[in-house]
């Protein structure tokens, strides 16, 4: 298959551009390893911030232990990881659907260059 651009891996930058070119007329694909939205959106920064906000409420209530708070609040790990997984496992199946309404073909795998013009 030919295209005018391939990104290597499904980033934030790499679906912000694959769009704005596709929208432009452009043939796209993505070659993607892993998980359509790439690390930050499926293993990092949002996955992060679902985890942290618990942990870092709990950190604040321990600042007031003995002055009007007790250790009644914890933090349930797997009921917490189940919300993750709820929120952030949907997520590369509908930036994959995002994509594909724009024309940009994903290809599951893992790229390397043969030469200038061929990956």
């Amino acid at each position: 298959m030919k295209y005018d651009i391939i990104f290597i891996g499904s980033g934030h930058a790499a679906w912000h551009g694959a769009q704005e070119l596709a929208r432009a007329g452009k043939r796209v694909a993505l070659i993607e390893q892993e998980k359509v939205s790439g690390t930050c959106t499926n293993f990092g920064c949002n996955a992060k911030i679902l985890l942290d906000g618990p942990a870092e409420l709990l950190h604040h209530l321990h600042n007031y232990h003995g002055i009007g708070m007790n250790d009644a609040v914890n933090i349930v790990w797997p009921e917490l990881m189940a919300y993750k997984h709820q929120v952030i496992d949907p997520m590369d199946e509908a930036m994959a659907q995002i994509l594909a309404v724009d024309g940009i073909d994903i290809i599951f795998g893992h790229a390397s260059f043969v030469d200038a013009h061929t990956i």
